[in-house]
């Protein structure tokens, strides 16, 4: 099949104009990526979030507390550090984590 160079022309202008769409839409991603990261952090100061991938490539968010958890902590169900596959369960989990850790704080005044 011998295209024109009308023909081809055409082609490679439709090529181009996908990779641009495709290659904003990356760019969008990562936007969304850092927004979801800033709105985390802002949301949950007690807690220090990053976002990484294990040797597989899978993705992940987790999130560190900036306490040290005590035994007591512990017993009310505060956890160190916890991780989730998206950011919107991990906002989930800090959302139950910071209500706990609340609650300790709260009892032990």
């Amino acid at each position: 099949m011998d295209l024109t160079d009308a023909e081809l022309d055409a082609l490679l202008e439709t090529a181009h104009h996908d990779l641009l769409r495709v290659v904003s839409q990356t760019g969008d991603a990562e936007d969304w990526t850092l927004h979801q990261l800033s709105v985390l952090c802002t949301t949950y100061p007690l807690w220090w979030i990053q976002r990484g991938s294990d040797a597989t490539g899978q993705m992940w968010w987790a999130a560190r507390l900036r306490y040290e958890v005590s035994p007591a902590m512990a017993a009310t169900g505060v956890s160190q550090e916890v991780k989730e596959a998206d950011a919107i369960a991990l906002a989930a989990v800090l959302a139950w984590q910071t209500y706990l850790f609340n609650c300790w704080r709260a009892r032990t005044g």
